[in-house]
This record gives C-alpha cells, structure tokens and sequence, in this order.
C-alpha cells in the first residue's frame, strides 16, 4: 500500500513538474527521416560541424563540414519531432562492385584485399549524436532508422566504417581507448593496415575498464562489430580512427536484442 501511495506522490510530482504557467509541456518524441534535398543536406552539414567541432576542438569554414563522398550518398538523421532541430546523423552508401577505392573509409586503411569477394558492402559515417541526446535513445532511433533501407533497398551484407575517438578533446580518453583496443580478443578484431599508424607517446599507468571505452564503441561491440587494431592518426580533426566491419546478419540479431528495447 505504501510503496503505491509513494509511486502516486512521484507520479504527481512529474507532471507538476512539466506544467509551466498551466501548459502541459509534451515529451519529446524522436523521428527518422532521409535527406536528400540540397537544403538539407546544408543542414546536415552545419549540424555536423557543429557536432564535430565541439567534440574535436576544430573549426570548419562556414560553419559547415563538407567532403565529396556527401553528394553519393544516403542521409539519415533524427530529429526532435515538436522543433525539427536535428540530434543524430549518419550517411550510408553502397560501394559498388570491386571499386572500394571509391570510399571514405579507404583514404585510412588499406581495404581492399579485406573485402575482396565480400558482396554488398555498404559504408557508414560521419556519424555523430548531439551531446544531450547520448543516453542511446537517439543513436538506437538512428539504426532503427537505417537499418530496412540498407538492409531491404540495399540488401547490405556487410557494412564498413571508421570510428573515431578524439585525442585534442581528453588525450588520456584516447590513450585509454587505444590501450583497450590492443586487448581486444581475437574474435573482435579484423586486421586492416593504417595509412598514418598512431603510435602512443607515452604508457597508461591505471587500471582499465570497458566503461572506458566510448559509448559509440560499445554500442558498435555490442552489435558484433570488429575492430582494426591499428588506429589512423587524422591530423585534420586531431582524432584517432579505428577500422570496422559488421557482419549484418550477426549485427541484427545483436541490435534487435540489446538495443530494440530503447527504440521509442
């Protein structure tokens, strides 16, 4: 009886809580959309500058953060649905048949022998989630998003991409996350040579965890996902970038087990 009376007490609490000036204040609700036009891929880009400039310590001009793979590929972001404002991006984009040359991902490692014989590869960056929306609702609604168009339209075996951990922001982050990355078991790992090897330039002297890695990283792992070990040093955002490889059968099962639970 007790403990429904105190649930009753909080649940008044939180909508008390929500009432400004007698206006019921709704909870945001999250939506996937792709983008395709040219005015919001611009938005696109300025989000990601925004998003990328914070997290790397780099300014972009314009305001926007633009390359050339922009224009072949498919856009995915998540918005607040009451204001539109965008919270999380990613890009995908099908590589076409023995070209993985033609790909962002190849510019840092070298891939090809790698995916040799591998059909359906689809590369995914430039993800990015904005900074109070990184509990995992967000990036969950991402590939939730995602994942029937490169899986249906795309019909998507395997998909590719870097991840990036910045040193300028906290170097021992990435000190750490490097550290970890080198004790990943052999059942994580894929090996994929870098073009700029980084070579740490000094040793950790405290303990590790897996909290420590980031939580883009975790969520990658936990959806089978295998790393390089070997980290590319990009002086441009000042950052270290692992290779991945999912396979999307395995992926799947994976995210709709961990993570289909945080979708709404």
């Amino acid at each position: 009886m007790l403990g429904k009376l105190n649930a009753y007490r909080n649940n008044r609490k939180a909508i008390r809580a929500t009432r400004q000036n007698n206006t019921y204040i709704e909870p945001e609700k999250l939506v996937f959309e792709l983008a395709s036009d040219l005015r919001s891929i611009r938005e696109i880009q300025k989000f990601r500058a925004e998003v990328f400039g914070a997290d790397f310590g780099i300014d972009f001009p314009d305001n926007i953060d633009r390359d050339l793979f922009d224009l072949d590929c498919e856009h995915a972001v998540v918005k607040v649905a009451q204001t539109g404002k965008i919270v999380a991006y990613s890009r995908f984009y099908k590589l076409p048949v023995g070209q993985y040359h033609r790909c962002y991902t190849e510019q840092e490692f070298a891939i090809q022998e790698l995916l040799q014989g591998k059909p359906n590869v689809v590369e995914i960056g430039r993800t990015c989630v904005h900074p109070n929306y990184r509990e995992g609702k967000a990036l969950s609604k991402l590939w939730m998003g995602m994942l029937p168009y490169v899986l249906g339209n795309m019909n998507a075996k395997w998909i590719i991409g870097c991840v990036s951990v910045s040193i300028g922001k906290s170097e021992l982050r990435a000190l750490k996350t490097h550290a970890l990355m080198q004790q990943l078991d052999a059942g994580s790992v894929v090996h994929a040579a870098s073009r700029k090897p980084y070579t740490p330039q000094r040793l950790l002297d405290t303990a590790l965890s897996d909290q420590d890695f980031p939580s883009l990283f975790r969520h990658y792992l936990g959806m089978q996902a295998k790393f390089s070990k070997e980290a590319y040093f990009d002086e441009d955002f000042n950052c270290l970038d692992y290779f991945s490889i999912l396979e999307v059968s395995e992926m799947a099962k994976s995210f709709i087990l961990n993570f289909g639970a945080s979708k709404k």
